[in-house]
């Protein structure tokens, strides 16, 4: 669990995190699949980062 903190921290995660929320235009992606705009400031791993390590940088398996 400690290693999953540390990486939020990272350069990586910071960088590819503001892609993605820019890619999704900084909108929750499942509310907008409810036709719900809601603004996004978080993303999230599709398959969680535990079960999926080398998916961890992957955009396709992020969403805001």
């Amino acid at each position: 669990m400690k290693q999953v903190k540390l990486f939020y921290k990272t350069s990586a995660w910071q960088k590819c995190r503001a892609y993605v929320l820019i890619r999704d235009n900084h909108l929750c992606q499942p509310c907008l699949r409810r036709e719900k705009l809601t603004p996004a400031n978080t993303v999230h791993h599709i398959v969680p980062l535990e079960e999926a390590p080398e998916l961890a940088l992957d955009p396709n398996n992020l969403e805001s």
